[in-house]
């Protein structure tokens, strides 16, 4: 059983974020940010690098970089500059990616009735099924100050869809942008 999950960790891990930004329609994005911020005077930005919980929730180096370039595109969207010099960069976001087994019950009853007339209940059936929850997290720090500014996370069920890469660099764009849409200025207003 053991070496079945790993397998399973394993081809997870290789699609991985392909999974998430396919199932967008059932991601649960949540943001929270300094109040106190004001956001328009920070000009540029850096990416940090990449971040996993382990081994095994690896993104594939393409998915990596279309994920790299849908974030700088919403960043500069909202009118911000990119350097790659991260230490003199006003801004540093960083990207995390994690996943998580988890496991789903449900039950249901036939009711009463059925061949025995109305003196008998109908019997209980139990459905159980593993699955895979993915969580990206998008972190916005001041890179002076060190501290952080704004926070994204969204949470997924993942689902094993393989699509071109057409596909997938479209679908991790919306996916991204969708994130983006909850940041705490409008686009231009920087």
């Amino acid at each position: 059983m053991k070496s079945i999950k790993h397998i399973w960790l394993t081809i997870a891990a290789f699609i991985g974020l392909a999974f998430l930004v396919t199932s967008c329609s059932s991601t649960k994005i949540t943001t929270d940010y300094n109040p106190g911020t004001n956001f328009t005077q920070y000009k540029t930005f850096s990416l940090l690098p990449w971040q996993g919980n382990s081994s095994s929730t690896k993104v594939t180096a393409f998915d990596r970089e279309r994920v790299k370039n849908a974030v700088i595109t919403n960043m500069q969207g909202l009118g911000y500059t990119y350097s790659e010099q991260d230490t003199t960069a006003d801004l540093q976001v960083g990207m995390v990616f994690t996943t998580k087994e988890k496991k789903s019950v449900t039950s249901y009853n036939a009711g009463y009735g059925g061949w025995y007339g109305p003196w008998g209940m109908g019997a209980t059936h139990y459905s159980e099924y593993d699955y895979t929850e993915g969580t990206f997290v998008i972190d916005v720090f001041d890179t002076q100050a060190k501290k952080l500014l704004w926070e994204a996370a969204a949470v997924s069920t993942l689902t094993e869809k393989q699509e071109s890469p057409t596909v997938r660099e479209r679908n991790i764009n919306r996916f991204i942008k969708s994130i983006f849409k909850k940041y705490p200025t409008q686009p231009g207003s920087n």
